[in-house]
């Protein structure tokens, strides 16, 4: 996309620390479809302060994406504290499900096989779909 961020970090913290307050009010399965909260402040970051900056020099892009780092770093220490948030695993997650004469937690096998779903889909669309074709021949590097 010819654009230096290096804020995308910060941006999947923020979208984490949202996911887990709204999880504190309304459970696990209310999060669990809205998994990309950061994009909206992404999207408004975007619009609001990166688009100006897309004609600049890779140097300015650099340096405001770097100070977005700060700045995000500390809204979310101003509302969410310094220490770490967690989310409480599901009833159906709870437990430990045998897997070849080994018990693993269930939850990291829901997660391990989430993430194969995902890569799928995934996979699926950039073979197949005309968003994939874009994607494959805006990345072909001569």
């Amino acid at each position: 996309m010819h654009f230096v961020n290096l804020a995308h970090g910060s941006l999947y913290a923020v979208g984490a620390y949202f996911a887990a307050s709204l999880a504190a009010v309304g459970g696990y399965w209310l999060v669990f479809p809205r998994a990309g909260c950061g994009r909206r402040v992404g999207m408004l970051l975007y619009s609001g302060l990166i688009k100006r900056m897309r004609k600049s020099g890779p140097m300015a892009q650099v340096l405001v994406t770097f100070g977005l780092i700060f700045a995000l770093l500390d809204l979310t220490r101003i509302f969410w504290g310094d220490l770490a948030l967690g989310i409480a695993v599901p009833d159906i997650f709870q437990g430990r499900t045998a897997l070849l004469g080994v018990e693993y937690p269930t939850y990291r096998l829901f997660i391990i096989v989430l993430g194969f779903a995902v890569l799928a889909a995934l996979g699926f669309v950039l073979r197949r779909t005309q968003i994939g074709a874009m994607i494959r021949a805006g990345s072909i590097t001569t």
